[in-house]
């Protein structure tokens, strides 16, 4: 049975010790922090100790400002120059993940790059991968490579499953596997449902939002009784998290999700 995490776009509160203490008080058993870079991690850990809140993921990046810069989606793992940059980011990520107890660490590929052949900006991104699987595999994380939709991420390279899972069939490793966010997947390709079930073995952590707004689930389009039931039915066992916005206040969206949601 897989584990729902809040998102910290919830709170505005930087204190680790009261933003997991409201985590917990409307429910939740884990939540996920990203950009780990903006937080001190020994605070973080202590505050997980006290209140037993876990963390589902974080995003590959650094603490180095120009090596951080070009693993956004202005440049990313396209790029062939920016590989031993990102092997170094990800060996951060992945001390960082030790600290918080961390196994999985999100990573997106970059935006296309003009007047340049996309099969050779797929194969920077397979190289990319490749150079990491070897850390990941020696600390027993798993690394999930996220596709985006092009309204929110104008220009971003990886939008469909289909082709992130091209992808990681050629890294090969068990250790790299496909973020699923429903949110941006409803947006860019649609028949969730059907994809998940195909996909289910290389999918290694899920988000999750509602189209149109993205926000709580319940509040648009999605039938998220029927794509959570085929999650569950696929066996998944890790983290499923909110990243989305709340349009009513926490303590009552809280309740309605957990009423939604409910098996």
């Amino acid at each position: 049975m897989f584990t729902y995490a809040a998102s910290n776009w919830w709170w505005e509160e930087t204190s680790p010790l009261k933003l997991l203490e409201a985590v917990k008080k409307i429910g939740f058993s884990a939540i996920e922090v990203l950009d780990w870079t903006d937080y001190n991690l020994e605070e973080l850990a202590e505050a997980s100790q006290k209140t037993g809140v876990k963390f589902s993921a974080i995003l590959a990046s650094s603490k180095n400002p120009e090596r951080a810069k070009l693993l956004d989606n202005r440049k990313g793992i396209v790029c062939w120059e920016v590989e031993s940059e990102y092997v170094q980011a990800m060996q951060e990520t992945i001390d960082a993940a030790k600290v918080l107890g961390i196994n999985t660490i999100v990573t997106t590929t970059g935006n296309t790059l003009p007047n340049y052949p996309r099969t050779a900006q797929k194969d920077c991104i397979v190289q990319a991968l490749s150079s990491v699987a070897p850390l990941l595999e020696k600390a027993n994380m798993t690394a999930v490579l996220e596709p985006l939709n092009t309204t929110d991420h104008p220009g971003y390279f990886l939008q469909r499953t289909e082709e992130a899972a091209d992808i990681i069939n050629r890294v090969k490793s068990s250790h790299v596997k496909i973020l699923y966010d429903v949110y941006h997947q409803q947006i860019s390709e649609g028949n969730l449902i059907s994809t998940i079930q195909k996909y289910a073995p290389m999918i290694g952590h899920y988000h999750i939002a509602d189209v149109p707004g993205r926000n709580q689930p319940g509040t648009g389009e999605i039938n998220y009784k029927n794509v959570l039931k085929a999650i569950r039915e696929t066996g998944y066992s890790g983290y499923v998290t909110f990243e989305c916005a709340a349009t009513e206040p926490l303590e009552i969206v809280s309740q309605k999700m957990w009423d939604l949601l409910k098996d």
